[in-house]
């Protein structure tokens, strides 16, 4: 738990850092539900820049997963997915945010539903729990 965490916090927005890390967790495939958990509760508590590299990790380990049609790695994601998404809403990450939802739409990794479905809850109020 708090070895992935710590990676999560060091993570960079680098092309290397993402790639690595996003490596790290298909070798660790078989912890998928529980690298999702720490994931969601990194982006719960990090700031828009730090979410922003917390979405290109995910869409690495999404796209990487969909590659080699590991579909139920790739539909793993959404409940987390859309749990994250409100907190990607600050204006200089949403429009990266919502380039990556057109990209899982264009290459077909997720339903046009969906990515809807995320798009509408990038635009939605912040509901406070």
């Amino acid at each position: 738990d708090s070895h992935f965490e710590k990676k999560l916090n060091n993570l960079k927005d680098t092309q290397e850092s993402i790639q690595g890390l996003s490596t790290w967790c298909l070798n660790h495939k078989s912890d998928l539900n529980h690298i999702i958990k720490c994931w969601l509760k990194a982006i719960k508590k990090s700031k828009p820049e730090q979410c922003l590299t917390l979405f290109y990790l995910a869409n690495d380990v999404i796209q990487h997963s969909k590659k080699k049609n590991l579909l139920d790695l790739v539909s793993a994601w959404e409940f987390a997915l859309k749990e994250a998404t409100p907190y990607a809403r600050e204006e200089k990450v949403r429009t990266r945010v919502l380039r990556i939802f057109k990209i899982w739409e264009e290459r077909d990794v997720y339903s046009n539903s969906f990515v809807d479905e995320l798009s509408m809850l990038l635009d939605s109020p912040m509901k406070t729990e």
